[in-house]
């Protein structure tokens, strides 16, 4: 055999602000190994420094061998003689050219800290180093001798950062159980006091603060946007959004304000289904929207812009030529008190007239807005698309998300909500009453629970509601069906859980992972989402044979299992302009993956694909078996039947239990099938109906109310909901 040694070392580039090739720091060397060790140089980080300098911190592996005398490298191997290793971790300060300036040995820090791990480090401009660990915060002098150290178990991660007028701080969460207020906030740290100084709390989206500059103390993310926060202004001021500026977030490595008002920004990408790496700086210039190209501006609603909603948009954005996305995050809106306030905002401009063209569906009131006719049917579209059309899409999940025949969402991806359980308790089937479920659990034996240990009555209500939801609620109409013996039935089933479990009092010895339950008689199902078919074989373990798709207990006999869609958009009716979002829509209805290449794919929605061409690729690939097993000449090892040794395709592990994952059988491909041709319904939430639901329930569910009474109060309580909002 023979294989491929690669060398690498560590260096630095400089990329000039207007363009042309990376230049190297010519000066910089990594640091070397004393004599007689060998091992590794590498870069962790690199950061601004004082007038015009660079830090850099640089971890240094090295180890020796203790070689016999005599060894002959062709014939012996040193690894056999390996001796002591050593890990080494430097702060260095270099000039623009690369030439050291200082440089100070942090190896120590974890034993003088008693750490086990440093997150991030910063020096600020008196030479004091800023350490930040799991809990701890310490100031150093130039000398690495500890001034002072901050204790809170709030701190953890890299979240250190300088503002702009040189003082130290970090970004940590923060839970007040007093006022039930959350979030994040930046905390300076003074080093006068030798504890914390000022604070600024962040608004409720807003997770990750960055050094500052000029007027601004310190910038801050909220979800697409970033904010400068002026030290006496009380709150951030938006200063640019990023998917605006065609830059995809997820991607920035580091950024930062030039003097001249510009924006210098790093971004690193690694492209689809394996495309390679990319690494790009792009420098940003306020520009008024005038002097840009004009094109047909489209405007997009969402409640928190997700990872492939944000690289769809910008991919969009740079190759359209004749329409633009324009972005409306509302979940910007949301507080800590009011976490719908971003929906009430758009419900409230839609009122006023002014609806978006594009909307997210993702958390927002689908059926509602259908019900309004705020939304438009989508299947014209697709019958008049030349390359789209039924016959091309996974057409049960779409006839399933269907209303009144009508369809408003586009999705790319789906999965199928459901419960299993071993075939030989719950029966061949994929639906069954609360009487079949109790027959089935009496089998079981003595202590066995339906699920997991930390299921609860509030976390199952909200889960058979969004199963059941459509069922009790007719937007049209205006009527509620919450007195029916279908939802009654539901609620005893929710009652039989778990109070809500004080986590701060739960201890983690006491948890048992679900297949260890399963296995062991103590847990008799397992809800899932099918999303592929390898995972089956896992599940099969767990239960010791075949499993059933039983679902959810249903009263009325239907299928207890339903879709849940991944990605899903629709088009208002009032969209100015209507041929241009079925441009941007499409695109998540055209197949994926080609068999060129098939070698580098992977599901980017971690899902079943809507296109029927990549659902069938998917298919094909989890039939195919990786290989069988060969002898040292390359022939085929046989079984005792004669048969060929399948290899594994992977191997899976969970609680105990290691799987070599096969080729999927004919058999459990059409087991998924009989499942998904069976499915009828899409799974479904709306935060105000369950709201009114969990707050009436919560009586019956502690036993101040009766069953019957509890179903008259939902229903009178939804039913003004609905009517007043339809």
């Amino acid at each position: 055999e023979t294989y491929t040694n690669y060398e690498s070392r560590s260096a630095i580039y400089r990329i000039p602000l207007d363009g042309g090739p990376a230049v190297e720091l010519e000066n910089f060397t990594p640091t070397p190994l004393p004599d007689g060790y060998e091992g590794s140089s590498n870069l962790r980080s690199l950061r601004v420094g004082a007038e015009g300098t660079l830090w850099v911190t640089e971890q240094i592996y090295m180890y020796k061998f203790d070689l016999p005398e005599g060894f002959d490298p062709e014939t012996g191997d040193k690894w056999e003689y390996r001796g002591e290793s050593e890990d080494r971790e430097i702060q260095r300060q270099l000039d623009s050219t690369g030439n050291e300036i200082a440089q100070v040995d942090t190896s120590g820090l974890l034993e003088k800290l008693e750490a086990d791990y440093i997150y991030s480090s910063l020096f600020d401009k008196d030479g004091d180093m800023f350490v930040s660990t799991a809990g701890k915060l310490a100031v150093l002098d130039p000398s690495m001798n500890v001034k002072f150290v901050i204790e809170d178990e709030q701190l953890w991660g890299d979240s250190l950062l300088v503002l702009s007028d040189g003082s130290v701080g970090f970004c940590c969460s923060y839970n007040d159980p007093a006022t039930g207020s959350y979030g994040y906030k930046v905390r300076v740290i003074d080093k006068a006091a030798k504890g914390w100084g000022e604070e600024y709390v962040l608004p409720q989206n807003a997770s990750s603060a960055y050094s500052g500059g000029g007027d601004y103390l310190f910038y801050y993310d909220n979800n697409d946007a970033l904010y400068g926060y002026k030290k006496d202004a009380g709150e951030g001021e938006r200063l640019l959004s990023w998917i605006d500026s065609d830059i995809n977030k997820n991607d920035i490595e580091f950024f930062n304000f030039l003097p001249d008002g510009r924006v210098a920004v790093m971004s690193q990408n690694w492209g689809s289904r394996g495309g390679g790496q990319k690494t790009e700086l792009a420098v940003l210039t306020a520009t008024e929207r005038s002097a840009i190209p004009e094109k047909t501006t489209l405007t997009y609603a969402t409640m928190g812009l997700g990872y492939d909603e944000r690289t769809a948009i910008i991919d969009f954005n740079k190759s359209n030529s004749g329409y633009r996305i324009d972005v409306r995050d509302y979940s910007e809106f949301n507080t800590a008190e009011d976490a719908s306030a971003g929906l009430t905002k758009l419900n409230t401009e839609i009122i006023a007239g002014n609806v978006p063209d594009i909307l997210c569906t993702d958390r927002i009131p689908l059926q509602q807005y259908v019900a309004k006719g705020i939304l438009e049917d989508l299947w014209p579209f697709i019958d008049g698309d030349g390359e789209i059309s039924r016959d091309t899409l996974m057409e049960n999940v779409f006839k399933a998300a269907e209303i009144d025949g009508k369809l408003y969402q586009a999705f790319d991806a789906f999965s199928i909500h459901t419960v299993m359980g071993a075939k030989s308790v719950v029966g061949d089937r994929m639906s069954w009453t609360l009487a079949d479920m109790q027959e089935a659990l009496s089998k079981m034996p003595e202590g066995c629970a339906l699920f997991g240990q930390y299921d609860t009555k509030s976390g199952m209500l909200s889960t058979v509601m969004s199963l059941n939801l459509k069922d009790f609620v007719d937007w049209e109409t205006g009527e509620c069906s919450f007195e029916s013996a279908e939802f009654k039935s539901l609620l005893e089933f929710c009652s039989g859980f778990s109070d809500e479990i004080d986590w701060n009092s739960v201890n983690s010895d006491d948890y048992e992972g679900e297949p260890s339950r399963i296995s062991s008689g103590r847990q008799m199902l397992m809800s899932m989402a099918v999303s592929g078919f390898e995972d089956i074989q896992m599940y099969k373990a767990f239960f010791g044979g075949d499993i059933s798709f039983v679902g959810y207990p249903r009263e009325d006999g239907s299928v207890g299992s339903a879709f849940s869609m991944y990605g899903g958009l629709a088009m208002s009716s009032a969209c100015k302009d209507k041929e241009g979002a079925w441009t941007f829509i499409r695109r998540l209805l055209l197949p994926q993956v080609t068999e060129e290449d098939s070698e580098n794919y992977w599901s980017m929605s971690g899902g079943l694909p809507t296109n029927k061409s990549d659902f069938d690729f998917m298919v094909k690939q989890a039939m195919t078996p990786a290989g069988y097993e060969t002898d040292e000449n390359g022939n085929q090892v046989l079984d005792e039947n004669g048969n060929p040794i399948e290899i594994s395709n992977s191997s899976w592990s969970w609680d105990g239990f290691q799987i070599d994952i096969m080729a999927t059988t004919q058999a459990e491909y059409d087991q998924v099938m009989e499942l998904y041709n069976a499915v009828d319904s899409l799974y479904s939430y709306d935060q105000n109906i369950y709201d009114i639901v969990t707050d009436v329930a919560g009586s019956y569910f502690s036993g101040d109310r009766s069953l019957d009474d509890t179903a008259s109060q939902i229903q009178s309580r939804v039913k003004l909901y609905v009517n007043e909002n339809r």
